[in-house]
């Protein structure tokens, strides 16, 4: 096999391993624009600040306070057991 074809086969193998659907309504980090609080400990979310957002339910969970990673994880955990 020569190089591009091992890379071809690492690059499905890796989508395979990594890929996830993405849905409308799933959650996402993103950039606050306005003053918010994060929904589990209602620390405040300065504008400029990531929070990881549930747009279904309207909920930011801030990146200072950990509480956005842990959301991510979650979402990510259950969403992966979605797949399989």
């Amino acid at each position: 096999m020569n190089r591009i074809a091992v890379a071809r086969e690492l690059v499905k193998l890796a989508k395979e391993l990594v890929s996830w659907r993405s849905v409308q309504g799933d959650p996402y980090w993103m950039t606050v624009k306005y003053p918010a609080q994060c929904h589990k400990c209602h620390k405040p979310i300065n504008k400029g600040e990531k929070a990881f957002y549930y747009p279904k339910t309207r909920s930011m969970y801030g990146e200072t306070c950990g509480h956005g990673q842990e959301a991510e994880e979650d979402f990510r955990s259950h969403s992966e057991m979605d797949i399989f």
